[in-house]
């Protein structure tokens, strides 16, 4: 037998009493305060895509060329040297491109890049310096690299025995290094659209030197790379202008604002042979124009 309990509904009202007649009136909450509620799940923010906006050379041009006319332009002169390289170290246990040892390096496989070999060299600069130039000055010495080899400044390529960037080739059009809105190619190992797994053979695409057109007249003599196993002269003439955008701080190689340096890199490549990534040991000396931060 179910009983049956009324249900009593309380609306808090107030009386008050006006010209002798009483009246009920309604009290409502007060617009300030705070009505309790089940908030909504937060919502992430959403991410955003920085976008580089282009450099502005001219203000560093100026500073370099007033300096030029009051002589008050400096000259460092720094040796860079690389050790030989070692073969290159591939996940021998893995089967598939996606598997990676500790080096990031992949299984080999022929006619695919999968391992490199890198060193780097760190030249430290004065604080607040402008870049002027860079001089680069390549003595005759054995030259021998194996398959591909990359020079690099702060992670940016200057010099390649091939060009691997989107524009270079249709087998790189939508996979090749990317190429910034300042004309730079930086060295990406992984990732998208980054060097790993490419497609390599000899003579896929034409060598490569920053800021200098392989249709031009004298291409050949400013950019200039020995092809592997023979003694030769590396020859590297880069415009100023390209060197001014690399010495912006946004490319320097960075530790603290107290330590600014430039990182050169020397890289090299290999797709299935154990013999692959092998470089000789080289060297060769860069003079740094450049205007002290007193001078500025």
């Amino acid at each position: 037998m179910k009983t049956l309990f009324p249900i009593i509904i309380f609306v808090l009202t107030s009386c008050s009493v006006k010209n002798n007649e009483t009246q009920w009136v309604k009290i409502e909450p007060k617009k300030d305060m705070p009505e309790a509620s089940i908030e909504p799940p937060t919502k992430q923010p959403e991410k955003t895509v920085e976008t580089k906006q282009p450099l502005n050379i001219k203000v560093t041009q100026d500073i370099c060329k007033i300096a030029k006319q009051e002589k008050k332009i400096k000259v460092m002169e720094e040796p860079i040297s690389f050790s030989k390289g070692g073969t290159c170290i591939f996940n021998d246990t893995g089967r598939f491109a996606n598997q990676l040892n500790d080096l990031r390096n992949g299984p080999p496989e022929n006619y695919k890049i999968r391992a490199i070999s890198k060193q780097l060299f760190e030249v430290p600069l004065p604080k607040n310096v402008t870049i002027c130039n860079i001089d680069f000055n390549f003595p005759l010495q054995s030259m021998s690299y194996d398959d591909e080899m990359f020079l690099t400044l702060n992670e940016y390529i200057i010099i390649a025995s091939q060009n691997y960037s989107v524009k270079s080739n249709k087998k790189y059009k939508h996979n090749g290094l990317k190429i910034s809105d300042d004309g730079l190619i930086k060295f990406k190992w992984h990732g998208e659209n980054s060097l790993y797994n490419l497609y390599y053979n000899h003579g896929v695409s034409k060598k490569y030197c920053l800021g200098l057109s392989s249709d031009s007249v004298d291409y050949h003599k400013k950019c200039h790379i020995p092809a592997t196993q023979t003694i030769g002269q590396l020859k590297l003439d880069i415009p100023a202008k390209e060197i001014m955008k690399l010495g912006v701080s946004k490319y320097l190689g960075t530790r603290t604002q107290e330590e600014v340096f430039l990182n050169f890199g020397f890289i090299t490549t290999g797709d299935n042979d154990k013999d692959d990534c092998q470089h000789s040991p080289y060297k060769f000396s860069i003079s740094i124009h450049y205007v002290p931060d007193n001078e500025n």
